[in-house]
């Protein structure tokens, strides 16, 4: 849906990207597989995949209707222009990307 995910998640990933630097989330989450099969978004295969990937610290599968692949980047902020990740200011990113190790959490609110 190229919607920005609202709620709590953890950075499973980490490195330079085409907007600078990244910090991969991991959505969709373990809840919002359970979720998305209980509301007939995704079939069974892909929520056991995205929950495995959860279990094993990766980002999850982010081909299914919950979408994925959402992280937090640079390349500027100064618009939605994003398929659903955080942008910040290169600079911003910049200042706190050392200090951010994997397993961090992280809450986004609407």
């Amino acid at each position: 849906d190229q919607k920005t995910p609202v709620g709590d998640f953890r950075v499973v990933d980490k490195g330079p990207s085409t907007f600078h630097k990244w910090l991969g989330l991991n959505y969709p989450t373990s809840e919002d597989a359970f979720l998305g099969r209980l509301e007939g978004r995704i079939m069974w295969a892909e929520m056991f995949y995205i929950l495995i990937e959860n279990r094993n610290g990766r980002i999850p599968y982010g081909n299914s209707a919950l979408g994925g692949a959402i992280g937090i980047h640079g390349g500027g902020a100064g618009k939605d222009w994003t398929l659903g990740c955080v942008a910040l200011e290169n600079e911003d990113i910049d200042e706190f990307y050392s200090h951010i190790p994997i397993g961090t959490r992280v809450r986004i609110r609407p």
